[in-house]
């Protein structure tokens, strides 16, 4: 398969699949946050407002984040011109993320309407659009695994693409991301939801990281920081899950005793959290160094600490007011 394929050129620059189909993403989500935007009874220009604000921020965010991790590429063999010739690509997802979020809280100052209820409203919308990008990564060579795939029955799409380079079949790793955000997204439209202010933004910053820690180890084109090899976009992932975590346990100090968790159960889920960051790093190093535990095992095993920290963030944030609640 082509790595990517031109469909025409327009003022000399070449517009490729992907591109078209990233382009086709973002106004089906903008679509969608238009329909919450109604739903939820916020100004009409809400949506517009976002949209001027998150497309270039994202672009921004995501050039920016891409290029600090290939820093040593584009200081010593590109230059720093390239850095903003935007159209020759790369983009961390990372970075596209704090930019809507920065546009989400720049909306709401705007509007002067809640930042809770805008990232809510951009919430299945945003999950959504990274449903349809990882899609349209099968037009461009990317999202394949690290390793071959040798099962005859599975050397088809959509289980793996097949690299005409190396002439060998790779999983597919960005249709079971692909496949995951879209799950997310009918999950944040549904009724299970949280309802309070915010929640549901929540909820796709805990599927979507959890999930995410886990699938980047499995893409061979992981934006990984040297020499450390570390993956920026789990490091973030995780970063973000913990940011999020700290102003929930900020919401719960300000809480009167009888309203909130116990301080002995708030700090048993930090330390479980901590624990299950460690086991996981572990064994992100271990398959790595091919340690005596089967790889098979070390990936279960990620996986399974992966579920906890989604369970552990979910009462972190979620039920610290289990007192309340009950009454």
């Amino acid at each position: 398969m082509e790595p990517k394929y031109t469909l025409f050129y327009l003022f000399g620059q070449p517009v490729t699949l992907f591109s078209l189909c990233i382009a086709l993403a973002v106004a089906a989500g903008l679509l969608l946050i238009r329909r919450e935007q109604k739903k939820m009874g916020l100004r009409a220009d809400t949506t517009e407002i976002f949209a001027l604000l998150s497309i270039p921020l994202g672009l921004i965010g995501g050039r920016i984040v891409y290029c600090l991790v290939n820093f040593r590429l584009y200081l010593l063999d590109l230059g720093v011109a390239e850095v903003f010739r935007l159209w020759n690509g790369g983009y961390a997802l990372l970075g596209i993320a704090l930019g809507g979020a920065l546009a989400a809280w720049l909306t709401a100052r705007i509007t002067r309407q809640s930042p809770a209820k805008i990232l809510d409203m951009i919430a299945a919308p945003s999950a959504l659009m990274i449903a349809l990008c990882r899609f349209a990564e099968w037009t461009s060579g990317q999202g394949t695994s690290q390793n071959e795939v040798e099962i005859a029955f599975f050397q088809r799409f959509p289980f793996a693409v097949f690299d005409a380079e190396w002439e060998i079949w790779f999983w597919a790793i960005f249709m079971l991301e692909g496949v995951t955000a879209w799950i997310i997204a009918l999950l944040l439209q549904s009724k299970k939801a949280p309802a309070s202010p915010g929640g549901k933004a929540k909820m796709l910053v805990i599927l979507m990281c959890c999930t995410q820690i886990l699938f980047e180890m499995f893409r061979r084109d992981a934006l990984v920081l040297d020499p450390w090899f570390i993956r920026i976009t789990q490091v973030g992932a995780l970063a973000l899950l913990v940011m999020v975590m700290l102003g929930a346990l900020i919401r719960w100090k300000k809480l009167k005793k009888n309203q909130r968790m116990s301080s002995l159960k708030m700090l048993l889920n930090w330390l479980a959290f901590l624990i299950c960051a460690g086991i996981n790093i572990w064994m992100q190093f271990a398959v790595q160094k091919s340690a005596d535990l089967p790889a098979w095992a070390c990936y279960a095993i990620m996986g399974i600490t992966c579920i906890a920290f989604g369970l552990i963030a979910y009462r972190v944030m979620f039920r610290y007011q289990i007192q309340k609640q009950a009454e």
